[in-house]
């Protein structure tokens, strides 16, 4: 849990037992994925590219530690796909004299980088609050050592806490406004960062083809808007984004359409930074069809506050056009506009910088 946390996502635990070959030195390992995001702060530190094979090995062992490390590393090589990267957890504190011997030993042999994190560090980083979760659900330390940082709401220590010892899947819309919170505070505020993979995964359940409409279309725009906002990346999100358009294409509620209107343009700036590989064309297909389906919505004339709606989605400077007075003589309500709440223009495209 440590090292999905600190240094990489798409982690694949080894299952023995040794009479069966063991686990070949590896305690457990990186499988190799397209998906990009999965390196974690930590691992992005050690320089360990997004695609780089990784492996794992963990000991208790006190004494003979050079040789044991070396020998890990020489089963990891000689077994399996060849990885790129070796980390080496242990319970003992190993010297840093004797830690950079075992590094260069195997590099000189191997060729590769070892990394080795020893009983302090791995005390220092399980002492960090986005990872002190681990320390309290396997070690059984009390949450009452680390009290929440002071620029962290109470509240929001308080509904992580909550949602780390809820196994229970998004399943209602009140616990997908619950959830979703937290996730804009956390792609909101630094300090919130570190948790965004957690409340991204907590989402999964939610997107699942089959849950209630309204909710995976609810959890869909917030996977989407957290990956970019959040973590600076649409890449982990295209098939989620393909989804979320196409079906915006037969809305007909003018907040579902103004929602698609947002990704579109997350997913344009997203383009404007090279952190998609959605097509240009691909962009400007959804933004022609949503313009289109716009205007089939005012052709079926609709009520004033609807109308609004639908022009402010279209045209920024919409809902000026709409303050005249309805039919009944009242005031027609002007929906407050949110940045980048509309369509661009059918000849508009998206230019990279």
């Amino acid at each position: 849990m440590l090292a999905r946390a600190t240094v990489s996502r798409n982690i694949l635990p080894a299952t023995g037992p040794v009479s069966s070959g063991g686990d070949q030195g590896r305690d457990f390992e990186s499988y190799p994925t397209e998906m990009p995001g999965q390196v974690q702060p930590l691992g992005q530190e050690l320089g360990l590219p997004d695609k780089a094979l990784v492996g794992f090995s963990c000991t208790l062992q006190k004494d003979g530690l050079r040789g044991k490390i070396r020998g890990d590393v020489d089963k990891i090589m000689a077994d399996g796909e060849p990885v790129e990267f070796v980390v080496a957890y242990c319970e003992a504190d190993i010297p840093v004299s004797r830690r950079h011997a075992i590094e260069r030993d195997v590099r000189t042999k191997h060729g590769i980088r070892v990394v080795i994190f020893d009983g302090n560090a791995i005390a220092e980083h399980l002492a960090d609050h986005a990872t002190f979760w681990i320390a309290e659900t396997y070690l059984h330390v009390p949450s009452r050592v680390l009290p929440p940082p002071p620029d962290r709401p109470e509240w929001y220590e308080q509904d992580l806490v909550r949602w780390r010892a809820d196994h229970e899947g998004v399943n209602t819309m009140g616990r997908l406004v619950d959830l979703a919170g937290c996730l804009h505070y956390a792609c909101g505020t630094h300090d919130g960062r570190p948790d965004i993979p957690f409340w991204l995964e907590k989402l999964q359940y939610a997107l699942a083809a089959g849950r209630p409409a309204a909710l995976r279309r609810r959890a869909l725009y917030e996977y989407i808007v957290a990956n970019v906002r959040g973590l600076g990346d649409l890449r982990p999100a295209e098939e989620h984004v393909a989804d979320f358009l196409s079906s915006s294409l037969e809305a007909e509620n003018p907040s579902d359409l103004a929602d698609a209107a947002v990704v579109l343009m997350y997913a344009f700036g997203a383009f404007a930074r090279g952190r998609t590989r959605l097509t240009a064309g691909t962009l400007q297909g959804y933004n022609t069809g949503l313009q289109q389906r716009i205007r089939v919505l005012l052709d079926e004339e609709p009520t004033p506050g609807y109308r609004c709606q639908l022009l402010e989605t279209l045209d920024p400077a919409a809902p000026a056009r709409c303050r005249r007075r309805g039919s009944g003589g009242a005031p027609v309500p002007r929906r407050r506009r949110h940045h980048g709440q509309h369509l661009r223009g059918a000849d508009s495209r998206p230019r990279r910088r």
